[in-house]
C-alpha cells in the first residue's frame, strides 16, 4: 500500500500500487517448452544486491482503501478544526 507514485502535486502522498496475476497451468509438456522460448527474449542473468529490500504484496482492497482515506480525510478535518471557532479580525483604519 502506498508505494505507488506520487500523487499530483503532493509529493508525499502516492497511489496504490497496483499489479497484474496471470494464471499459468501447473505443467506443460516438455515438448512444448523449445517453441515458448523461441518465442520469448534470451532469459536475463538475475543478480539481486545484497542491500534489496524485501517487500511484501498484499491484496487490494478497494472497501479497505476507501475506509482509509475517509479516516484520513476525517483526520485532516480534525486538524484544522479544534472545536474552537476561530474570528477573523479586520483592520479598520
Amino acid at each position: 500500500m502506498d508505494e505507488g507514485m506520487p500523487l499530483y502535486k503532493n509529493p508525499l502522498e502516492r497511489v496504490v500500487l497496483l499489479y497484474s496475476s496471470v494464471i499459468f497451468p501447473d505443467t506443460i509438456p516438455v515438448s512444448v517448452i523449445p517453441q515458448i522460448e523461441q518465442c520469448l527474449p534470451p532469459r536475463p542473468e538475475i543478480t539481486i544486491p545484497l542491500d534489496a529490500e524485501h517487500v511484501n504484496l498484499d491484496e487490494f482492497d478497494p472497501k479497505q482503501r476507501r475506509d482509509q482515506q475517509q479516516h484520513r480525510m476525517a483526520y485532516d478535518e480534525d486538524e484544522r478544526f479544534d472545536g474552537v471557532p476561530r474570528v477573523q479580525q479586520c483592520s479598520t483604519n
